[in-house]
């Protein structure tokens, strides 16, 4: 009963803090000092689906993805709604797929009111000097529905 009171405590001031201000969560596929042994030097892809009923986010909140690591390029980014936000047309949330220098790098306001067959993408050939993570950043208070985000990276370390 007591682990049962704690847990509604932890969640009711989890979803308490997301409502209060823009929050960072650390959402991370991959070290951030590099790519396991078998990916270091060569090119690869991660993958993760973001569950926004686990990790709910509010307007500007970031959610780190997937971490890119120094002297790597990412050759491109594919993303696909796989369960929408259940919000009325009106109320359609959106999120940008980016990175710390600019959110909206591998795509802008990516509804996520319709569920797609197959990932849409970008190519934008970035290379990373520094480390630095894939980001989900919310434009609007998003707690349900489920996006997958793939990246295809080069990794220059060696």
């Amino acid at each position: 009963m007591m682990k049962k009171l704690m847990i509604a405590m932890v969640v009711t001031v989890l979803a308490l803090t997301a409502f209060c201000s823009a929050a960072t969560f650390t959402n991370v596929v991959g070290s951030a000092t590099g790519y396991s042994a078998y990916d270091a030097g060569k090119s690869f892809v991660q993958e993760i689906t973001l569950n926004f009923a686990t990790t709910p986010v509010a307007s500007n909140d970031v959610v780190q993805l997937l971490n890119i690591k120094s002297n790597s390029l990412v050759a491109a980014v594919q993303f696909q709604v796989l369960t929408t936000n259940n919000c009325t047309a009106d109320a359609i949330r959106s999120v940008h797929i980016g990175d710390d220098g600019s959110a909206s790098r591998y795509k802008a306001d990516l509804s996520m009111g319709a569920t797609s067959s197959a990932a849409s993408g970008a190519s934008v050939w970035n290379l990373y000097t520094a480390n630095n993570t894939l980001d989900v950043t919310g434009l609007d208070s998003i707690t349900n529905g489920t996006l997958r985000v793939r990246m295809w990276v080069v990794d220059f370390s060696r």
